[in-house]
């Protein structure tokens, strides 16, 4: 029996082909050249929430990149390659020089043990990372695992000056805690200069570089202060000879994770997580406080301003117009037993900066996914890039990179795009890269 459908039917059955072709056509808008990501290989989904980590068969840590505008095609067959890296402290594991050239990824925390795997194991009980690979990224399609280098044990945080010859490295390691390595013009370490006299011995789990560059900016998370460093250089060269205590450190009473500076330096935002993710049972929300810095003599820096963000914030980032703050909250997403505790649910906090560095809680905006670890804007702020570690979908475990539409300003507001790039899961660190 033949069907001939009247003409109505057949516009209606085109109208929806097309409507169907054009939603798969669309691509997520990430004004950049591409993306570089993370991938951890070894924490299952609620290993934060039950402190255990089972290795999965032949799996491996890597890097990864997307380039932009995407293609359907080459999303299939992106180039990765292993690196090892791990989720825990990962917010700045990575970082990119300004000439978009090589990737530095710190080995926050070791990998299994001959004797481990296949076995169940105590995060704790995990070997100490000692290592900084280098990835040379120039060629987004062919990334090239080129060497690495020791550092103190379970580098936290790795932060390049702008003209890429220093790199500062925050460690566990005891009187290993900041290291300053220079750099040759290949990118390669060649001198370290010694840990500042008069520090604190601890976790340091955050470095940011003043905007002058003249200051390093620390976090120590053991001992919950956050202070500044001087660099001290040579007159002619402008060669750094020392690093060193600069004035008092400010005392927080919660959990420093993460800081960064005002785009004129004037101010230090830090974000207080109030308790760490494996504590369950807490459920403080978060803070951001505002530091007003005395960079005269360093005695008396002076807190001006505090929001709350919602609960176990892990990471922000600054706008480039540099009045607006975005916070990722992992919230309860990662619960183990998956019960009326577990939202699969995570969350993103806007925050304005007033003209006196005050801060003012703009809303919070709900995402799907567990663990958003990673953040970054675009070149000029108009879109987000997010990674989830895992997304609460049945059948095959999987994360990915979401896209938002960010608007800024006074009432800023977040809108989520139609597409997403989907990855195994594990996926946490995002950098974005510029053109050369």
């Amino acid at each position: 029996m033949h069907f001939n459908p009247c003409p109505k039917i057949k516009l209606l059955i085109i109208s929806l082909l097309l409507i169907n072709l054009n939603s798969f056509a669309q691509k997520p808008t990430f004004e950049s050249k591409g993306i570089l990501y993370l991938h951890d290989a070894d924490f299952n989904t609620f290993s934060y929430s039950i402190d255990q980590i089972e290795k999965e068969t032949n799996n491996q840590d890597k890097i990864g990149a997307f380039k932009f505008p995407l293609s359907f095609e080459e999303t299939a067959k992106n180039s990765e390659k292993v690196v090892a890296n791990s989720l825990i402290h990962s917010f700045k594991a990575m970082t990119v020089s300004s000439n978009n050239r090589l990737c530095y990824v710190g080995e926050s925390q070791g990998s299994f043990k001959k004797e481990q795997l296949g076995k169940t194991v105590r995060i704790k009980e995990l070997a100490e990372g000692s290592f900084v690979s280098v990835v040379d990224v120039s060629n987004l399609q062919n990334l090239k695992a080129d060497y690495r280098f020791q550092v103190g044990a379970n580098p936290h945080v790795l932060a390049l000056n702008k003209t890429n010859e220093y790199l500062a490295v925050g460690t566990e390691g005891y009187n290993q805690e900041i290291q300053l390595f220079e750099l040759d013009g290949t990118g390669k370490p060649i001198r370290l200069l010694p840990k500042p006299s008069l520090m604190n011995n601890g976790t340091i789990s955050d470095l940011v570089w003043h905007p002058t560059e003249d200051y390093i900016a620390y976090i120590n998370s053991l001992t919950r202060e956050v202070g500044l460093l001087k660099v001290i250089r040579e007159v002619a060269t402008r060669k750094i000879i020392r690093i060193e205590i600069f004035g008092n450190p400010v005392q927080m009473d919660g959990q420093p994770v993460t800081g960064l500076f005002s785009k004129d330096g004037a101010f230090f935002y830090v974000l207080d997580r109030k308790n760490t993710p494996a504590q369950t049972s807490l459920y403080d929300k978060g803070q951001v406080f505002t530091i007003k810095l005395n960079l005269e003599d360093g005695l008396k820096h002076a807190f001006i301003s505090k929001v709350e963000v919602d609960i176990n914030p892990v990471g922000m980032i600054l706008h480039p117009n540099g009045k607006n703050i975005l916070v990722n909250n992992i919230a309860k997403s990662f619960e183990y037993p998956v019960n009326d505790r577990n939202t699969g649910k995570a969350s993103l906090s806007m925050i304005n900066i007033n003209q006196d560095g005050s801060l003012q809680n703009k809303g919070t905006y709900l995402i799907e996914g567990i663990m958003p670890l990673g953040i970054t804007f675009d070149k000029y702020g108009k879109n987000l890039a997010m990674s989830c570690y895992q997304f609460m979908n049945y059948g095959k475990a999987t994360g990915g990179i979401e896209f938002f539409k960010f608007n800024a300003g006074d009432n800023p507001s977040i809108e989520k795009q139609n597409q997403r790039i989907s990855t195994n899961k594990g996926i946490h660190n995002l950098k974005p890269i510029e053109e050369f």
